[in-house]
């Protein structure tokens, strides 16, 4: 399993059918088999931030992963945001480095966020969001909506990959566009379809 399953789609909306593993889960039991994801509660990776050569070599053991997630919630501070958004895309590179089979993952907040949460990160190339906890109630579908059309007005992805559910009041007017969206069901939809 390369990072060359995500291409060769044609614009819309796919389902993809791999195995996953979130980070939690597989240190516990590690396989290198599936590909990581750190798509859950900061607390449950949180230790990355300790001992960082360890778990950079860890995560690149696997075929494919994400970059971490680390939160950019709108109640945090701006500074807090910002370490994190650094922390995510400087862990990314680094995994990077020892394995090319890496897709970063962009995190926004609201639009004071706008300013940091984007920089950096590479542009006209494949990147993955998460939508599962990030748009349930109203509010929080309007500041996802308005991150992602930022994200893609700065980012200009060839492909995203978004665990989660990809409504199409926030993902079709990409797709409309000529936008590869490729979904990967969250832990969540799979026990509760």
């Amino acid at each position: 399993m390369t990072i060359d399953l995500f291409h060769g789609y044609s614009s819309g909306i796919h389902t993809l059918d791999i195995p996953t593993i979130l980070f939690s889960k597989t240190v516990k039991e590690p396989s290198f088999e599936e590909m990581l994801l750190f798509f859950e509660a900061d607390a449950k990776f949180k230790r990355i931030r300790n001992n960082t050569a360890y778990w950079i070599d860890f995560v690149s053991g696997y075929p494919i992963s994400s970059s971490p997630d680390f939160s950019i919630y709108w109640s945090m501070s701006l500074e807090k945001q910002k370490q994190n958004k650094d922390f995510n895309l400087w862990f990314g590179r680094e995994v990077q480095k020892k394995n090319p089979n890496l897709i970063f993952n962009v995190r926004f907040g609201d639009a004071l966020s706008y300013d940091f949460c984007f920089d950096g990160f590479p542009q006209n190339s494949i990147v993955m969001v998460g939508t599962h906890g990030c748009i349930k109630r109203y509010d929080e579908r309007l500041v996802f909506r308005a991150g992602f059309s930022e994200l893609v007005r700065r980012l200009s992805p060839t492909v995203v990959v978004v665990y989660g559910r990809t409504p199409l009041d926030i993902f079709g007017d990409y797709v409309s566009r000529g936008g590869v969206v490729l979904r990967i069901p969250s832990e969540f939809e799979k026990k509760h379809p």
